[in-house]
């Protein structure tokens, strides 16, 4: 029996609020922390297991190669000389203009990053990690035989991403509503090396010309340094990817690209890397793969800083 005068559909008003605790053990993100030595805040990919330093040479200059061990069943799909020999191939302003990029990480993502925040590559234009400060490119391991898929109705950004991975990738199948890439060691190196790399140095010469090049002064760096950031991402995105397409049709009518994949494996040893890491071992998962398209309609001449 209701007790006389009593709302019976009354609740509690902090249900469902941060006042009742909602939410505050379950927040599924990736944590920064704070770094004693740097006394800053850091993200999570500048953290790093155990790792190993190995050095190239790329236009005469030494460029520091961080590498983390990978878990099983994932790969690095490109190996130090892949990135050396590449960029070798680029020319020298576009990695050594008044900064120089300060090295590379082959990092391996947790299985919490991969679903939160996948990507293929980054540039952090100012990192202390490992034994590098300075601007950094990361490179994300991948697990192996996976796949990676498009929605079938792309905008025009997307068409241009499609358009890409199907010169790119070989193993593609069209389904009943998304285009299905099944991504095997020969795709993952293909991709990565001639596409997500040239894409973020691409992103380190848009820095180079609109902040680093025209500043004069710290107030000056840092007005430009503000404007830079303000840009949407879509235009940041959009420079970057012309400049990887740019220069990788060029490579191709140069004969430069694909190339095989470089890898000695006594000489990894040695190092202290596991060629493992890097390659399944299988020769046609080492060797150049078949020929690439064009993607551009007509022939463009190669952003420069």
């Amino acid at each position: 029996m209701n007790r006389p005068g009593r709302d019976n559909t009354r609740r509690n008003r902090k249900i469902g609020t941060e006042d009742q605790g909602w939410r505050k053990q379950s927040d599924f993100v990736i944590p920064d922390r704070w770094d004693m030595k740097s006394l800053a805040w850091k993200s999570y990919y500048e953290k790093l297991g155990p790792y190993i330093v190995v050095e190239r040479k790329v236009h005469g200059r030494p460029l520091p190669i961080v590498v983390e061990p990978t878990k099983k069943g994932y790969l690095h799909p490109c190996t130090p000389t892949d990135i050396a020999t590449l960029l070798e191939l680029l020319p020298a302003s576009c990695t050594f203009t008044i900064e120089s990029i300060a090295g590379i990480v082959l990092r391996q993502p947790t299985r919490k990053q991969e679903q939160i925040e996948p990507v293929w590559g980054r540039l952090c234009y100012h990192s202390t990690v490992g034994p590098l400060e300075g601007p950094v490119i990361f490179l994300e391991a991948v697990g192996r035989g996976t796949s990676y898929s498009l929605p079938r109705r792309q905008p025009l950004a997307g068409q241009a991403e499609l358009r890409r991975m199907e010169i790119l990738l070989s193993n593609h199948r069209l389904e009943k509503r998304q285009h299905v890439f099944d991504l095997g060691p020969l795709e993952l190196r293909r991709y990565v090396l001639y596409h997500t790399l040239i894409h973020e140095i691409g992103h380190w010469v848009d820095y180079l010309t609109k902040v680093v090049v025209p500043s004069t002064g710290p107030d000056h760096g840092k007005r430009l340094w503000d404007k830079y950031h303000q840009r949407p991402t879509q235009e940041k995105e959009a420079y970057a990817h012309r400049f990887s397409d740019e220069w990788r049709d060029e490579l191709i009518r140069l004969g430069k690209i694909p190339f095989a994949r470089q890898i000695c494996r006594q000489a990894m040893k040695t190092e202290g890397l596991d060629p493992e890491w890097f390659s399944t071992g299988a020769p046609e998962d080492d060797a150049a793969g078949p020929a690439l398209g064009l993607i551009l309609p007509q022939r463009r001449t190669p952003i420069r800083p």
